[in-house]
């Protein structure tokens, strides 16, 4: 994969598809040495190129609010599992 990290911005980084794949499939290969089970492994990928905190989902001990992270990912979320 030819990904040049020195003209590509971090959000355009994040949405990049050779990205994703790059990403999975190393977790695939993970996966197969850990010998997951099929429910195990990770089918899809969504890189954000915002954190957490800067969009107010996480307390301030650095937990995640989770009810609020489902509804600001609702829609990526719905997409991630539609692709099955």
């Amino acid at each position: 994969m030819n990904i040049n990290v020195d003209t590509e911005s971090y959000e355009e980084m994040c949405q990049n598809p050779e990205v994703v794949a790059m990403i999975l499939e190393h977790l695939e290969g993970d996966a197969k040495k850990g010998k997951l089970f099929g429910f195990e492994k990770i089918k899809g990928l969504y890189i954000s190129p915002i954190s957490f905190g800067d969009n107010d989902l996480l307390t301030t001990t650095f937990k995640l609010k989770r009810n609020k992270a489902k509804l600001f990912y609702k829609e990526i979320l719905d997409n991630l599992y539609s692709k099955d």
